[in-house]
């Protein structure tokens, strides 16, 4: 393995060994409460992943897992799942009842308070409350940057409707409108020279291609602001990336992390696997420059039809296997790239209306 990969494999193993919970502390409190009956709170947190299975070993009555995410699933770690309302509506039926809290972030910590005290069902929190993303990100000055991007279109209003003082959104795109996402848009001018009035401000980075993250990177240089990545902000706001909150993203990574290492050892080129690896510390770090050194054109996207291309050329037998196939674009990139000579293709959609389509 050449010694980039290897640093960026020993990054990702230092983040998980340190954020792997420890297991002797959970197990020691259970005697006491194995007849009781129990509510798993947030099962699925990176906590309840590594956790969950081992501690309903040690229970005997095991009534629900309480989480509002996985709503394909009926059960988790063998328990009926109920949502929050199921919840909060049969917990005053179970006497004596205790839920094990698996949460750890300050907003999921904060969803489980709630959740106990209005059922009024006593809690155990087993895993160590984590320190917010962004410290004081509600009560601080924000700036959006790039708030037209690709992901600024997806997230800044929704970033603005978590935050109280939001000074404007730095912009020198033409436009008729002097806000943006509902906030006042300022140039880049305006920007350099009024920014530092705003004492302890913070600029949310919405930039997705590398040269709006260079020129982000520049202006708040410039004005002399401190930046945080945009894909942080998301995940300090609890909102959806994609299928499931950016948390739980992380959350699952961590407990799967084994299986995708072990997947990395057996891709052929160096690519590929700094290119998983550069996806892995992604999603583990919330920084999206980790993404601009493999970053690849539409045309060499996953592979090229052409003979010029910065990935690999398509063989004649091959097996390709789409995990979110959406309407099928990728199905149909494969199906030009091999000039439709292949051993299988398997595409997997969740969502009903798009696999209708791709069907």
């Amino acid at each position: 393995m050449n010694s980039r990969n290897e640093q960026l494999r020993q990054r990702i193993l230092r983040i998980a060994e340190q954020e792997r919970p420890a297991l002797e502390d959970v197990i020691a409190r259970l005697p006491a409460i194995a007849n009781r009956p129990v509510f798993l709170v947030a099962p699925e947190s990176y906590a309840g992943m590594v956790h969950g299975p081992r501690v309903v070993a040690h229970l005997r009555n095991v009534i629900a897992a309480i989480d509002d995410q996985s709503i394909h699933q009926d059960r988790i770690h063998g328990a009926p799942r109920w949502s929050s309302q199921e919840f909060l509506a049969k917990a005053g039926q179970y006497a004596d009842a205790i839920a094990i809290d698996f949460s750890c972030s300050p907003r999921g910590r904060a969803f489980a308070n709630d959740l106990c005290t209005n059922a009024g069902i006593e809690q155990l929190s087993v895993a160590p409350s984590l320190d917010p993303l962004i410290p004081h990100f509600e009560q601080r000055p924000l700036f959006l940057l790039q708030p037209r991007s690709g992901i600024g279109s997806i997230y800044g209003s929704k970033i603005v409707q978590h935050a109280s003082h939001v000074i404007a959104a730095v912009d020198d795109q033409p436009s008729d409108s002097d806000t943006i996402h509902g906030v006042p848009r300022w140039s880049s001018h305006q920007f350099i020279e009024q920014a530092a009035q705003h004492s302890q401000a913070l600029v949310i980075d919405f930039s997705y291609s590398p040269g709006e993250s260079g020129l982000a990177r520049k202006l708040c240089e410039q004005a002399g602001i401190e930046r945080v990545d945009a894909c942080l902000a998301v995940a300090h706001c609890g909102l959806v990336a994609v299928y499931e909150p950016a948390q739980v993203y992380r959350q699952r990574t961590l407990a799967r992390l084994d299986e995708f290492l072990r997947f990395a050892d057996r891709l052929d080129d160096e690519f590929s696997v700094f290119t998983l690896y550069s996806n892995l510390l992604f999603r583990l770090t919330y920084d999206s420059s980790l993404l601009l050194d493999c970053w690849a054109t539409p045309i060499n996207e996953y592979f090229s039809e052409y003979a010029d291309t910065s990935t690999f050329q398509l063989g004649k037998r091959e097996h390709f296997c789409d995990g979110g196939a959406f309407q099928g674009p990728i199905v149909h990139k494969f199906l030009e790239a091999s000039r439709h000579r292949y051993e299988s293709i398997t595409a997997f959609e969740p969502d009903n209306i798009n696999f209708q389509k791709l069907e």
